[in-house]
Formats: structure tokens, sequence, C-alpha cells
């Protein structure tokens, strides 16, 4: 009787009623094909004349701003307010808090509320531009792109830093660019004290492709001495330094032969006889991944020009005793514009600024003195940042990143009309904000009018809005909602074995609204596959984590966490979707290929898609040479990058599969260390140095949401076409929405962090903590340079010379991390063939995929409250109570949460700011 009058209520009289979604999978019921998701026939017959009124002008210029303003608030309430990432999760809860208001205006608009079909379209394609746009914008990849290239060039050692592109991080150049002891045209710049031993040769054992001169210096004595100085004049052509800038000041060194207590003295300094000593040989030079010919970096990193530095920088190279040393390669390169971003930029007026010292004042930016003034703002924007050093680094990402995009729009187009018809995938994310903007055969939003929403919107503002004043106020009531479960046994094994361990989090009991909201609308079989399988895995951590393959490591002698091998189980799952996502798709992929090749009367026209399948073949095409031309700029191999990026790209595809599935409101779902598995590979002995740290600075592709995008892709396309959006015009609003991103997110943050200073602002040790990346990369090549000295420790007759080819020899596949990996990817296919080999097979082979990522202790338990919930709703109240009353109810809690979320983290920054506290972080 209960649930009949909760349906009867929430329908009650003509105003009141709510237009449900279509029958969907979600409700257990076979999907109607291309039905729109309001069933009200007023409302399908305008849907249809949705592609008449639609104007991707009108809405870029709408997004424009909102995507400007939450670039600003984003970076204001994560990087400098101590609120928390507006730009975070799935949606971002920026991006809908800017759209409610929109939402709002809509619907009280008399003029819009006529034309709501047209509105309606127009409304979800916009949340789709705000949903890429303010993720891309901070967390999804500004505030992740940044870091990762400046931290490693901060907290790694010279060797490390100058063995990568000086093209790809942000720095003015070599300031001996030509002029290096070895260039032809810079022998008359260098002098040497000794020149019977000293000699330009060609370099012994070069690696390089081209010719490659060196400085030969030949010591039969051991009380031999010889040096190389060169003086740099501030008015003879090319560059010169300045003061109290920092620099990375090296050569390239190899000892060669040395006799008893030899010593390679590299200085640096205004006067020769007030020179710094920045670096040093000892003993012959290693021979490892970053000195393959064994020609090792000396130097620093970090530099300082003194602060009276007159019209002369002198650079020497001093060599004592016996053996035969090699150099070539000096550089002078400038690392300010590194430590600048973790320290800010000072500014000043013009009046004071003409008071400083001319050292100082180098260092410090002129501002207008008319706060008012478009001079004034342009200073703000565009005066603090080094721009001129950071236009070669970011037009070379800028290719990778474009490529990216570009490879993902047009793969997520050529597969979306499979999984929209062909596998009839429901997109549960969207289908909430379809819900949202439903409207009622008079054209009035008709959430609004439904009781449910509005209880549920309150009751759980209420909750949230409790938990977080009682972080201010203890004595506020605080319904916690989250059960760690080892702290409910006694301390012993039992209780280790549930507790968290490095890269493995506890085993917890966690229900979150928004999570709740959003498995409501997934089915009930993949609900209870993806809890019975996430149960499992902890049934088999508690029971193995007794056993001896506890102490079994992933790698050796590189360290990676071991048992329960989350990452690698994770990693086999996903890459078994990838894989399935393009096998499933097989007969379409067939069908598109036909027409690209065929032409004329033979090729069926595909002009509902996006962009045509020909297009979207050359729109590939135009991807790979864009990695190329990256590879060339980074120097970087261009078959790793098209093969690395390949991998993610299809790994990018399952996880839209997935979501179109799923709805899983996060972006955490990529492999968060892809380095653990290509450990198995033979990491960078395989690889190659330079590639193996190109995973670390490409950090935002799986540290953020980068690759997410391609699940945005595919549910923006879902919602265009439920709404009667031509996918024509969706292109042209997706393309700039990420251009408005890109910039927008690129300036703000840029500004802000040069300005501030990354470690003056209140989360920046968030922003900047990259080091953990660097950390697993750096292991690898560590582990591999173990291997290399085992090796030809063991064979001293062999040439010293790490080739290509020498070092595939001396590199080991890593079988545990291989079986490991192979063994989930192995599960999750037999998962697959039992769903068609056995008819009604209950376990979805996503829920095995899904066990070990990240994001699932916290949202397994929501997971299956939902799916409870929606059970007990169908088994006693009917469909229509389900339609009528839970999805109106979980709607709210999916708005509630959001809208908390979003406002509180305004509410925390302003409060935490002014009381100098840190609640909330």
């Amino acid at each position: 009787m209960t649930f009949r009058w909760f349906a009867l209520r929430a329908t009650w009289g003509h105003d009141r009623s709510y237009t449900p979604a279509p029958k969907d999978l979600a409700d257990g019921l076979k999907p109607i094909k291309n039905a729109s998701v309001s069933t009200s026939k007023p409302s399908q017959d305008l849907d249809r004349q949705q592609g008449d009124g639609f104007s991707s002008l009108r809405l870029i210029a709408i997004a424009f701003p909102l995507i400007v303003v939450g670039a600003f608030l984003t970076t204001a309430f994560y990087g400098a307010l101590r609120g928390g990432d507006l730009s975070g999760g799935a949606p971002p809860t920026g991006a809908f808090v800017l759209f409610l208001p929109v939402l709002a205006i809509c619907a009280l608009v008399p003029a819009v509320r006529r034309r709501w079909a047209r509105a309606r379209g127009q409304l979800v394609v916009l949340f789709s531009m705000l949903f890429l746009g303010v993720s891309l914008a901070g967390s999804g990849f500004w505030f992740h792109f940044v870091p990762s290239q400046i931290e490693f060039h901060r907290s790694r050692d010279l060797d490390w830093v100058m063995n990568v592109s000086p093209d790809i991080w942000p720095n003015d150049g070599n300031a001996l660019e030509g002029r290096s002891a070895e260039d032809e045209e810079a022998s008359g710049a260098w002098s040497t004290s000794n020149p019977d031993t000293t000699s330009v040769v060609q370099c012994p054992d070069t690696l390089a492709s081209g010719p490659d001169r060196c400085v030969r210096i030949d010591h039969t004595d051991a009380a031999s001495r010889s040096r190389l100085d060169l003086q740099l004049v501030a008015d003879a052509p090319g560059p010169f330094v300045r003061p109290l800038h920092r620099y990375a000041v090296s050569a390239r060194i190899r000892l060669d032969e040395p006799g008893p207590s030899p010593l390679v003295t590299l200085r640096a300094g205004m006067a020769p006889d007030q020179l710094m000593e920045i670096g040093s040989v000892r003993t012959a030079t290693p021979l490892n991944m970053r000195a393959p010919d064994r020609f090792a970096v000396v130097g620093l990193i970090d530099y300082k020009v003194p602060r009276n530095l007159g019209d002369r920088f002198n650079l020497s190279l001093e060599f004592t005793g016996r053996g035969v040393l090699y150099v070539r390669d000096f550089s002078i390169i400038s690392t300010e514009e590194v430590y600048r971003f973790f320290e800010g930029y000072k500014d000043a007026t013009p009046q004071v600024h003409a008071t400083l010292p001319q050292a100082e004042a180098a260092l410090v930016r002129v501002r207008p003195a008319n706060r008012w003034s478009w001079a004034y703002a342009k200073h703000l924007l565009f005066g603090q940042v080094p721009w001129r050093s950071w236009s070669r680094p970011l037009m070379i990402w800028g290719l990778f990143v474009a490529a990216t995009f570009l490879a993902l729009f047009c793969l997520v187009t050529i597969l979306f009309r499979h999984w929209d018809e062909g596998e009839r995938l429901t997109f549960p994310l969207e289908n909430l904000v379809l819900e949202l903007t439903a409207a009622d055969g008079g054209g009035r939003l008709s959430i609004i009018r439904c009781p449910p929403f509005w209880i549920a919107l309150v009751a759980c503002s209420l909750h949230l809005s409790l938990q977080q004043l009682h972080d201010y106020f203890p004595q506020v009531p605080h319904l916690n909602m989250d059960i760690s479960l080892d702290q409910l046994l006694p301390e012993g094994r039992s209780r280790d074995a549930l507790a968290s361990h490095w890269g493995n989090p506890a085993f917890t009991f966690s229900i979150q609204p928004l999570y709740v909201a959003v498995a409501f609308f997934v089915s009930i079989e993949l609900s209870t596959s993806i809890v019975f399988f996430h149960l499992a895995s902890w049934v088999y951590r508690f029971i193995f984590f007794f056993t001896p393959l506890k102490v079994i490591k992933t790698s050796s002698p590189q360290h990676f966490p071991g048992f329960p091998f989350s990452w690698l189980m994770a990693s086999g799952g996903l890459l078994f979707m990838a894989c399935f996502t393009i096998f499933s798709a097989r007969k379409h992929l067939v069908h598109v290929a036909r027409q690209v090749y065929l032409f004329g009367h033979r090729a069926k026209d595909n002009a509902e898609e996006a962009a045509s399948y020909r297009l979207a073949v050359l729109g590939l095409l135009v991807a790979i040479v864009l990695y190329m031309g990256f590879a060339r700029g980074a120097q970087i191999s261009a078959g790793f990058i098209l093969i690395y990026m390949a991998i993610m790209a299809a790994v990018a595809l399952g996880l839209a599969r997935i979501r179109a599935e799923t709805g899983l409101p996060t972006t955490a779902l990529m492999v968060s260390w892809p380095q653990a598995f290509i450990a198995g590979l033979g990491s960078s002995l395989m690889l190659g140095y330079r590639q193996i740290t190109f995973t670390a600075e490409a950090c935002f592709l799986y540290a953020g949401s980068f690759l997410m995008l391609a699940p945005i892709l595919a549910e923006a396309m879902a919602g265009a076409v439920r709404t009667g959006v031509p996918l024509r015009k969706v292109k042209s609003c997706l393309g700039a929405a990420f251009l408005i991103a890109i910039v927008a997110g690129g300036i703000v943050t840029m500004s802000w962090t040069y300005t501030a200073g990354v470690m003056n602002m209140n989360t920046g040790g968030n922003m900047a903590a990259k080091r953990g990346v660097y950390n697993r990369m750096t292991t690898l090549v560590r582990g591999d340079d173990d291997l290399v000295a085992q090796h030809f420790g063991t064979s001293p007759d062999e040439p010293r010379i790490l080739t290509d080819a020498k070092a595939r020899q001396i590199a080991k596949i890593q079988p545990v991390a291989l079986l490991v990996t192979g063994v989930s990817f192995a599960i999750t296919g037999l998962l697959a063939l039992a769903r068609v080999v056995w008819l009604g097979f209950p376990l979805h082979p996503l829920g095995f995929a899904l066990a070990f990522s990240e994001p699932m202790g916290d949202l397994w338990a929501s997971i299956a409250v939902a799916a409870l919930v929606k059970y007990l709703g169908l088994r006693f109240g009917g469909v229509q109570f389900n339609r009528r009353v839970l999805r109106p109810l979980f709607v709210g809690l999916f708005v509630s949460a959001l809208l908390m979320d979003g406002l509180w983290i305004v509410v925390r920054g302003i409060v935490n700011e002014a009381t100098g506290l840190d609640v909330g972080l």
C-alpha cells in the first residue's frame, strides 16, 4: 500500500507529472532502439525538430565564458583558497555548478519553455562542453601537465635531467650552442694550458648517428695537468648569462684508463681566479643507461650566477693525473623558470622597479600603476609567466595533445553507432542529465514538479551539510557512512590482512550519495557482478595474505608493489576490455572500412555521424603525423610513441565502453602506473631511457582525466542522439570546448602559479607532487643499471658500450609481472566467453576487470546499496514505481551531491582563507 501511495502521490495531477526516461536495460527491460529519453508524444515530436533550431555558434558563445570562469574558480579554490578541486570527478563538480544556473534560467523563461525540446538538446550539449572543458582546465590536464615537466628537473640529478631533450621543458636554449669546445666555429673562443696533450678528435665508441667530435686530453704522467678555459663576453655575439639566475652548467665527460687519484673538475664564475666548483670526476666514468657510451653528464643543475656579475663569465675544466679524458657538449641552460614555478615572480610598480639594483631588477616584473587598466589585466595574465621559455615546449607538447584528442574523437566517432545501436549501451551517467532536463507535455521542466526529487534533494543536502559543519563545529551531529573494516578487528594478522598497504587501500564500507545515484541507473545484473567480484578480490587478498605469495616481488631487481598485485590485475582486466571493445565491433569496423574504401553509389552515406567515416580515418592519419612530429621534437622514438599511444587509446576506448555500460562517476579507471607492466617487458633496456622517461612526463594521460575524454565524447554523442541534436554540430561544439579549455586553463594556471609560486599556494604540494611518478621510472632505470654492471662485470673483454642490440640482450623479461597481467587478462576473457556459451550466465566480465581497480574500494558499497534498492523497488512496487518514484529520487541525490560538493568547496575555501585553518583538506 505504501509503495502505491508514493507512486500515486508522485503522479497526482497533470501539473505534477514526471516524464520518465524510456525503457532501458537499467530497468531490466529491452531498450527501445533510437528512442528519445522522453516518452510523451508531444516531447518526441519536438525532439525531431531539434536540428532545425540548433546553433553551434550560440552555444559556443554561452560556453566560452562559463569555461573561462570554471578555469578561474578551479585554480582559485584548489590552489589558493584551500577549498577543494572543482574540476575533479565525473562529472566535475564545477561543471555541474555552472550548468545548474543555466538550466534554472531556461526553465523560468516562458519563451524557452514553449520550445523546450530545442532548448533541452542545447542544454545537454552545453553540459557535455562544460564536462569536457572544466575538467581539462584543471585536474584533467593543466594541474598535471605543467608539474610533470617541472618536477623532474627540480628533484632529479643533473645526469637524469640533461638526458631529456631540452626542447620539451622550459628554458631559453643553450647559451653555448655552437660554442662548445669541440665545435669548429668555437675554436678561437677556448684556450688550453697544455696544447701538447689537448686535441679535437672523433669521439670513441660514439652512438651518435652523425659526426661526433670531442676534446681529448691524454696524460701519461700522474703529475700532468691540463686546463680548458672559455670566457663569455657580454657584448659578443650569442647569449650571455644573467646575474642571480640559475643555470644547468654541464659537460659530457668520459675518463678512460685512469691512473691513481685522477681528478677532473668543472668550474664556473666571474673571474678566472674566483671560480666555483660545480662538478668533478675522480674515477673511470661508469657505463649506465644515462651514459651508454660512458660520456657522463657532470655539472650543477641550479648554479646561481653571482650578483655582481660584470661583462665576463668564465667556464673552466681542469684534468689532473694520468688517463685519457674525452669531453664534449659544454652547455649553460637556464633553469630559472623551473624554480620560479615553485617560488613565483615578484612584481613592482615602475617607480619601485627603477630604484632596484640591476641584478634584482632583472628578476622583478614591472606592474602597471593603474589597477583598472587593460595593461594591468594583461600583466596579471601574461606578465608574470615566462612564455618565451615555454613557447617551444608548449608547441611540441601541443602536437601530442592535439593528436591525442583528435585520435580519441575519431575513434569514438567510428565506434559510437555500434555502441548505441549495435550493443545498445545505456550510458547511465548521461541518462541522469537527460532525466534532469526532461519536460512534460506543456514544455515545463518535469523534475522540479516531482516531490520525490525534492525529498531526496533536501534530505541529502542536509546530511552532507551536517558532515561539513561537523568539521568546524564538533557538536553538530554527524552520521559517518564510512567504515574501515580492519578497525573493527583486534590487532593481529587478520587486521593486517584487511588494512591498507602501499598501493592498496584498506577494506572499507563507504556509501556516497553521488555513487548511489549513478549506480541506480545501472542494470542489476552488472551491479551485482561488480560487487561480487570486488568482494571476491578481498577473499583472495585475505586468504593469500597468509601464504608465501605475499613475499613475491612483481619484478627484480626493480621493486614494485607485490601482493595482491592490484595494478597488474587491473591492467590485465582493462587490457582485455580494450581488446574486446575492438573485437566486438569487428563487423561494424568492416562496414566502416567498406564505406572508407568504396566510392560513388556503392558507398553508403553516413551523414548522421559526427564526421564521415572517411574523414574520421583521415583524422587518425593526421594524428599519426602529429605524433611523429612530436617524437621528432622531443627526440623520442616515433615507433615507441605510436605503439604506446595505440595501447593507451585502445584502453581509453575500453573505458568509454565501460562507462557507457556502468556510468561509474570516477576518473581513476586508467592504469595508474603503466611502468608496472612495462617492467615486465624489460623496461628501459628494452625501450630506451628517453622512452621510459616519457611515460612519466606524460603522466597527465592517466593521472588526470585526459584519456577519459573518450567516455566524455561518447556520452556527449549519446545525449545528442537522444535529444535529436545533429552529431555534426556537436563536433564543432566539443572541438571549441577543447580549445577554450586548453587556452583558458593554461593562461589561468600558469599565471597564478608563476605569480604566487606553487609552494606558496595552500595546496601547492598536491599540485606539484609528481615525485612519485618519477620514482617509479627512476627505480626501473636504476635496476637496469645494475643489470648492465653485472653483465659487463662478468664480461670484461667486451667493448664497454651499450648499443641497442646489447641492451636487448641484457634486458630480462620479468615473468611475475607478465604472468599476473596475463592471468587477469585470461580470467576476464573466460568470463566473456562464458556469457556467450552459457545463456543466462550471471557474472559479467566487467565486474572482474574492475575488481582490482583503484576506485572500487570507494564505489562497491554504494553500488550494492543502489542495486538492493532497485531490486526491492521492482519486486514490491513494479516498473511504474521504479520510474515515477525511485528514478526522480535518485536524480535528487545526484543533484544534491554535486551541488553540495561545489557549494562547500566555495564556503570552505573562503572560511579557510579568512581563518587560516585547513579544515576539510
